[in-house]
């Protein structure tokens, strides 16, 4: 078996980075991810198969989104992180390893990424994936809404703005059945987020300064805010309240129906307020309590100086610097202490550019590439011995409502 490991061992791990409107992919040790492949399964509708008998059954990924919900019904198999589709998941998992890595999955180890606190059910079930393997830290604060919460915010404003009554809410399950007229303006609110939103550095005052404008009055920053987009059918539409008040959803999560949820300038202290000393391997249990606290606040600080972004949601321009701000607020206000903060910011924030490098996939593909990582992978002989039980024996264990167990 030995021998066996270290043969499937030898060739590099597939890594995939998942994500509700795109999976990044690859191979570890590579810097570049190898394609972004829309997390999106079409089928053909009822009425255009019979007029167009020569459709495949469905379609996946990029292909589904040129054909369009005119001709075929979309589902999206990841909803807020979490598989609700796996029979379409298994077959985006197929169309990457056939179309764009071309690599059999029984001879690679394979690294997926998951979203933070997901149930147990749902990690078990990935562990049926050929040799998955999972990394996640005890310190998890889950954020409630993601970034299709903020294309549908915003689709909802542009359709009010256009005269239509409502944009229907898009289901778990991918564009509303028949709804050609959501799905348009789901990719419209897309476009526009990427490249039209930031993130004010003082809400209230950029609130004030668009209404000015709206007025007729000059700005005083000499650019106004309100841009102007065509729509797919010609019409001009204003973007101007939208261009800010959309991400900050993330630091007002109130404002797109989510008020129970943290806000991310909230859900940054809680999660390194969470350490604890006696679960930090580089804290020694046997010292002094007085010096575990000192070097516990030692690591906290060290921490809050050195916040990464990663993910669609923080390339908005403006939300480093905002979400420094907020987090010294917060943390000063609660630790009574002297904290520096440092936000640093992913290379490719300011734009959704084709050529940005994820950040969560990078970290993917150095991790398996690590030799101390080795050990950390599941075997097919290891799930067929243990079960799906053998994924929490190598990573943090969670509860099945998605909290961690002790």
């Amino acid at each position: 078996m030995a021998d066996q490991r270290k043969k499937w061992l030898d060739k590099p791990a597939v890594v995939i980075d998942h994500g509700a409107t795109r999976c990044v992919v690859g191979m570890g040790g590579e810097s570049h991810p190898r394609a972004m492949v829309p997390t999106v399964v079409g089928r053909p509708m009822e009425s255009v198969a019979m007029r167009i008998p020569d459709l495949k059954s469905f379609y996946i990924g990029s292909e589904a989104e040129l054909k369009g919900n005119k001709i075929l019904n979309l589902r999206r198999p990841l909803y807020h992180g979490m598989v609700d589709n796996w029979d379409d998941m298994a077959k985006i998992w197929e169309h990457i390893f056939s179309k764009h890595l071309r690599v059999n999955p029984e001879e690679h180890p394979m690294l997926l990424t998951e979203a933070p606190l997901v149930p147990i059910i749902n990690r078990e079930k990935m562990c049926q994936v050929p040799s998955p393997s999972y990394s996640i830290s005890k310190a998890i604060t889950r954020l409630n809404f993601g970034g299709r919460d903020l294309t549908d915010y915003l689709a909802k404003s542009l359709a009010s703005k256009c005269g239509e009554k409502c944009v229907r809410r898009q289901s778990r399950y991918g564009s509303a059945s028949g709804d050609a007229k959501s799905g348009v303006w789901e990719v419209v609110a897309r476009k526009i987020k990427e490249n039209y939103c930031y993130v004010s550095s003082d809400y209230n005052q950029e609130v004030a300064r668009m209404n000015a404008e709206l007025r007729g009055l000059p700005s005083s920053l000499g650019k106004n805010i309100t841009q102007t987009y065509e729509l797919p059918d010609g019409q001009v539409v204003n973007i101007d309240f939208e261009r800010f008040k959309v991400p900050e959803s993330l630091f007002q999560p109130e404002l797109i129906g989510q008020p129970d949820s943290p806000a991310l300038h909230q859900a940054v202290p809680l999660s390194i307020e969470k350490l604890q000393s006696q679960e930090m391997p580089g804290l020694k249990s046997s010292a002094p309590a007085m010096q575990l606290d000192l070097d516990l606040i030692q690591l906290q600080k060290t921490l809050y100086e050195n916040i990464y972004l990663s993910g669609g949601n923080c390339r908005f321009p403006g939300l480093a610097e905002r979400l420094r701000m907020e987090i010294y607020k917060h943390a000063n206000k609660t630790t009574g202490l002297s904290m520096s903060v440092n936000v640093k910011d992913i290379p490719e924030n300011g734009g959704y550019s084709s050529s940005a490098v994820p950040s969560a996939w990078v970290g993917g593909s150095i991790l398996s590439s690590l030799s101390s990582f080795q050990d950390m992978w599941i075997s097919r002989q290891e799930y067929e011995e243990i079960g799906p039980s053998i994924v929490h024996q190598k990573c943090v264990q969670a509860t099945p409502d998605g909290e961690y167990g002790s």
